[in-house]
């Protein structure tokens, strides 16, 4: 069992040197910052703006983005496992894929090197933003 983790991920992270993450190709941590984005709205709305009722609010806005795409990996993963063990193992891989963003962080990391070496600022603080 532990075998077929350890290969997953070793295909995931192949998949990532290959790929990297394509910006046309939906990615489950933008699903997550709309996830959080609405239910922060939601609790903004709803608590008093009061230290004590924020911290509440925040603590709930942690274990429901928690609970919620740790619920749907996990579900997803069951119902693959439930069709073919192949099925699991290729899920697991993409999973591992998105999750590890090597190629992307270095790509993306070299164009904030490369503006602040060039001197603009700007062009920085717009590739931080990716």
């Amino acid at each position: 069992m532990i075998r077929g983790h350890i290969a997953a991920m070793i295909v995931g992270f192949l998949l990532d040197l290959c790929f990297g993450d394509p910006h046309w190709l939906p990615h489950p941590v933008r699903a997550m910052g709309w996830l959080i984005m609405h239910v922060e709205k939601g609790l903004r709305l709803l608590c008093p703006k009061e230290a004590r009722w924020e911290r509440i609010a925040g603590l709930f806005l942690v274990l429901m983005v928690l609970g919620v795409t740790g619920g749907t990996a996990y579900g997803c993963l069951w119902l693959a496992g439930g069709l073919h063990p192949y099925a699991f193992f290729a899920l697991e891989s993409i999973l591992c894929y998105q999750m590890l963003a090597t190629k992307s962080l270095k790509d993306e990391s070299m164009k904030v090197y490369d503006a602040f070496r060039s001197g603009d600022t700007e062009a920085a603080r717009r590739a931080v933003s990716m």
